[in-house]
């Protein structure tokens, strides 16, 4: 869930802490939350550079398909 709020916009521990209501009783599941988080924008940013970079070119023979019989 925490995830699909960061593909969603979410970008501030403040809105999912809210949204989830999480630390009622202690922190540890914020601190986990957090790091959940983190990973999600890290892993959100990296595939957004990927999709913006030019397509990459596999040499001529990694094309071609040899079938045997």
């Amino acid at each position: 869930m925490i995830e699909a709020a960061v593909m969603d916009g979410s970008r501030r521990m403040k809105d999912i802490v809210e949204t989830f209501q999480l630390g009622k009783t202690c922190a540890s599941c914020v601190e986990a939350a957090q790091e959940v988080m983190q990973q999600s924008i890290r892993n959100l940013d990296l595939a957004y550079d990927l999709m913006s970079s030019e397509p990459i070119q596999l040499p001529a023979q990694a094309n071609t398909m040899q079938m045997s019989a």
